[in-house]
This record gives C-alpha cells, sequence and structure tokens, in this order.
C-alpha cells in the first residue's frame, strides 16, 4: 500500500463496481491522528499519535474528511514518548485531521539496497612503467582495458585496498580483484577512478551486447479459403431493418432479451434478413448464463467478440473483438469472420474505448434502480472529437465510446 495508489478497490469482480477514486493522487497508509497544533510565527508545531515506528525524512500526507490538508515531508520528525511525534510545517493541519503515510524513508532505503548486482571477476596488473591493466572474461572472450601508465612510487605507491575499494563503487557489478603483478608504482586519484570508469563502461557494454539473429520475414494475407463475412450491417433498434439493403443483419441492442431478440427475428424473417445478436465484449458468469437463455429459446446466431462467446453456441461468427488480422488467426477459428480493420478485411466498427464501471453513477449520482442513463449522453474530448456513450445492458451494464 505504500507504492502509489489512489485507494483500493474490488474492482470488476463483483459487477459494475465503482473504480473511479476522489483522490487523484498518492494515498499511502492511515497511521495515525492529530491531536495538538501549536500555531508559530514561521512554523506550526504538529503533534500526531500514532502505533507505526516512523523515521525522520518520511513524508506524511494529511486528510480533513475526505479532501487532503497538506503534505509535509518531516525531516525533523521526532518521537516525544511512546506513540507521540512530533513535526513541523508551514502547512494549515488542524487538530482531528488523519495521517497517512506516504513515503517511509527507512523502507525506501532499504529497498534501494537490494538492488542486485552482477558478479565482476577482475585481474589488475600494476607495473612501473606500464599501463595499468585490468582483465575479465565475458562469454568466453577475455577483455582487456588499459589505464594510465604509472610512475615509481617516491613515497606513497598504490595499494590493493585502494584499488579493490575503488572498484566496489559500482552501481552495477559486485567487483572481485585480483592481482596478477603488483609493484610499488604511484596513480593520482582522478586517473584511477577514470579507470575504473573505463573497465566498468567496458564491461557493461559486453555484457549487454545482443546478438541478433536475421529474422525471415514472411507476408500473411487472407487466402481464398478463409470465409471472411461480408454482406452485413449492424443495427441497433429494429426499426433499421426495414431500410437495411445487406442481406446480414448484426443485431447490437441496447438491452438483451429473450423477447427483443425474438422480435428481431421475425424482422429478419419478414424482410428475407440473415440475423445475427452482437454479444458484448465483456461479460460476468450471470451475463454469460442470460445469453445462454436467449440463445436456447430463440435459436440465434451469434457475433462472437471475447472468448466466452465461443462457448455459447457452435454457430457463431468471429467478430473484431478477437483481433483476425491475417489467415493464420482466420484458419485457427475456422469461423467467417468480420475484421476491426479496415485495411484487412471487410471492417466492423469497434468502440473506441470499454467500460465496466458507470460513467453515468459516477457523474449523475442515482443507482441501478433510478437509472439516469440516456441515450443522448456524449463525451467531448480536449481536442473536440465528440463521443457518443453507448449501453449493453445484462445483468449489468457495459458501455461503450463510439462515433
Amino acid at each position: 500500500m505504500l507504492a502509489f495508489n489512489r485507494g483500493f478497490t474490488e474492482g470488476y469482480f463483483n459487477g459494475n463496481a465503482n473504480i473511479i477514486s476522489n483522490i487523484h493522487n498518492h494515498v499511502g497508509v492511515e497511521i495515525g491522528k492529530v491531536y495538538k497544533v501549536n500555531g508559530g510565527k514561521r512554523f506550526n508545531e504538529v503533534f500526531f499519535s500514532s502505533n507505526c515506528e516512523l523515521f525522520p525524512k518520511s513524508t506524511f500526507k494529511f486528510f480533513s474528511g475526505d479532501k487532503e490538508s497538506a503534505v509535509v515531508c518531516a525531516y525533523d520528525l521526532s518521537e516525544q514518548q511512546k506513540g507521540k511525534y512530533r513535526l513541523t510545517t508551514t502547512a494549515e493541519i488542524s487538530v482531528g485531521d488523519m495521517v497517512n503515510l506516504i513515503a517511509d524513508s527507512f523502507e525506501e532505503v532499504k529497498v534501494s539496497s537490494l538492488t542486485p548486482k552482477r558478479p565482476l571477476d577482475l585481474s589488475v596488473s600494476v607495473e612501473v612503467g606500464k599501463e595499468i591493466l585490468a582483465k575479465f572474461n565475458c562469454n568466453g572472450k577475455e577483455i582487456t582495458v588499459l589505464g594510465e601508465t604509472l610512475q615509481a612510487a617516491k613515497s606513497r605507491p598504490v595499494t590493493r585496498e585502494e584499488i579493490k575499494d575503488n572498484f566496489a563503487k559500482s552501481n552495477l557489478f559486485s567487483c572481485t580483484v585480483d592481482f596478477e603483478k603488483f609493484e610499488d608504482a604511484f596513480i593520482i586519484k582522478s586517473a584511477l577512478n577514470e579507470f575504473r570508469r573505463k573497465v566498468l563502461e567496458r564491461a557493461e557494454e559486453e555484457f549487454t551486447k545482443i546478438s541478433r539473429k536475421q529474422l525471415e520475414y514472411k507476408s500473411f494475407f487472407f487466402n481464398n479459403d478463409i470465409d471472411e463475412f461480408t454482406d452485413f450491417c449492424t443495427i441497433e433498434n429494429l426499426t433499421e431493418i426495414a431500410s437495411v439493403k445487406e442481406n446480414n443483419v448484426i443485431y447490437s441492442p441496447e438491452e438483451y432479451s429473450v423477447e427483443a431478440v425474438q422480435e428481431f427475428l421475425r424482422s429478419c424473417e419478414k424482410n428475407h434478413k440473415k440475423g445475427y445478436l452482437d454479444t458484448p465484449n465483456f461479460a460476468l458468469e450471470r451475463d454469460i448464463e442470460m445469453l445462454k437463455q436467449i440463445i436456447e429459446k430463440t435459436g440465434v446466431k451469434i457475433v462472437a467478440n471475447n472468448y466466452y462467446a465461443l462457448t455459447l453456441t457452435d454457430d457463431y461468427i468471429v467478430g473484431g473483438g478477437l483481433n483476425v488480422y491475417n489467415d493464420v488467426s482466420a484458419k485457427t477459428h475456422g469461423k467467417p469472420f468480420v475484421c476491426a480493420e479496415k485495411s484487412v478485411g471487410n471492417k466492423t466498427d469497434m468502440p473506441y474505448m470499454t467500460l465496466r464501471h458507470c460513467p453515468i453513477k459516477e457523474h449523475f449520482g442515482g443507482s441501478c434502480a433510478d437509472c439516469k442513463f440516456e441515450n443522448d449522453f456524449k463525451l467531448i474530448s480536449d481536442s473536440g472529437k465528440t463521443m457518443r456513450i453507448k449501453r449493453k445492458k445484462l445483468s449489468s451494464c457495459t458501455f461503450y465510446l463510439t462515433d
């Protein structure tokens, strides 16, 4: 919970969950409550109680009810007595405000120290009149890196410990340093640092090289034996059937019911059309049971837009939601298909976005029993694009952003 979060919900596990938080940034963990505030000319003293062990340089967020009142990085945090803490801040904080921990300095230091390092075995040679030298093996190849030419030490020669300590400063490698040759030589600190950088940069370069294999390119296309579903249109209202010119009609209703599908099929028969029921992109177990009942009682063929729909009946068309973009995926299904990509096949319109939370309830309140949804709800983006909010209702609602 100390990782960035805006609070937690049950998500989609229990149907049409509310996944939108009223807080738009990090919430953290509730750890205490403010019991005293002393106002000052420059800084305010804030006292709060907590059963947690807290550390200076940690960051706290204060809440007054549901509203965030302040964020304080408490460099001067101190424990006055067991479970009683004090900090100073210029922020306005009130008695009764709740205190949340959003960054624990102790935990951050501990976690950052767990960063794994790659072992690197180095063989170093220190010889007067020659360049300082380091060798290491990478993928069966010996790599040699040279540094500055060494001079004889007049007073203070470089030591083995100094070289080992210098290579211990790497963030990527855990270096083990052995010495092939070692003489009394002198090297200034900056030159030794530069040598270390050269060795470690070369090691990083070698260990991160990628063996690139020549890829075999193959073009995918739709063969003539793939049965693409064509000559269709999608309708949302049954009154549209009379004006349909295509032979195949896909029904995408706002509300699913046996009665609505039966009426749709009668209208198709009357107008000499073949009818198909569009299935939602998302379905809960209760939704699936309702769809099974509709199919069983009406015998309607369906357009499958997600894998759950493949289990409902054997008489289905593969919809755009199943992403058939080439002959390999088309042959995998072995069924007639429509495609969501115009350049590939006969395009079917797919929504810009599928929403499982209820945007109407979020913005206008109410409940499912007092639903405020209307068909003319629209979303206008910052760029000025207008998108319609479309609803599909089974046991719960799914919403789409469409043209």
